[in-house]
């Protein structure tokens, strides 16, 4: 069973859910990032991104797949989607997915102790179809996932590492490093001078609320004062 990073939930396409749960099913070689979100610059400025999944192989590589649910129509340069809803447009999800391989194969070359971009392929999942022939020069039929493919994951895995002759020179250390990249453990923790300086503060303007207290009451003659000992 493959390695597992993320979880769709039950807001999530169910498209995706299709995809995750055969994914699951990969040798345990295998590691599926599910939805990663990246930010990466595009011209002057930085633009977000999220990929729907990766899938990394000590032997194979790094893989980008794109998903997308319902009847898929392509149309020239636009796309569209339909399903029981209707019908919606949609990005090119072969560029979405191509997109997503470069930033996050520059994200991961800055995170690893070579520098080297790892070798890296992207496909396209319809599974909510039949896919019979390609979808233009840049989608060929090797890159496409469909319905019967998600019963053979692996199959349609190696399908798609043959179409980008993918080889990989990635050790041990280098896979965890990626996989720390692309699913980082983080925290950020107070410090105890931190605390004490919130603690003096907190002091400091109760102190001065007394002080506003103590100095209105001077100019009662008579009041009554309730509270715990120390009111």
């Amino acid at each position: 069973m493959a390695k597992m990073f993320g979880t769709p939930d039950s807001s999530d396409p169910k498209s995706e859910h299709q995809l995750f749960e055969s994914l699951s099913r990969l040798p345990d070689s295998w590691r599926v990032f599910y939805s990663v979100a990246w930010q990466a610059p595009r011209g002057k400025y930085m633009s977000d991104g999220e990929t729907d999944f990766v899938l990394l192989h000590k032997d194979l590589g790094l893989y980008i797949v794109e998903v997308k649910g319902g009847e898929i129509r392509r149309e020239g340069s636009a796309w569209s989607t339909t399903n029981a809803s209707g019908s919606f447009e949609i990005k090119d999800p072969f560029e979405q997915a191509k997109v997503g391989k470069y930033a996050l194969c520059d994200y991961v070359a800055a995170k690893s102790h070579s520098g080297v971009k790892p070798f890296a392929g992207h496909g396209v999942c319809f599974p909510s179809v039949e896919v019979t022939r390609e979808f233009g020069p840049e989608a060929p039929r090797s890159i496409i996932w469909d319905r019967r493919d998600l019963e053979d994951p692996e199959a349609a895995v190696e399908r798609l590492c043959k179409h980008w002759n993918g080889t990989s020179t990635f050790n041990a250390a280098e896979v965890d490093s990626i996989e720390r990249a692309l699913a980082p453990t983080r925290s950020a923790q107070r410090r105890l001078a931190h605390v004490v300086e919130e603690v003096v503060k907190d002091i400091v303007d109760l102190t001065e609320q007394q002080v506003r207290g103590m100095s209105m009451l001077r100019k009662q003659r008579r009041a009554l004062i309730t509270g715990g000992a120390g009111t």
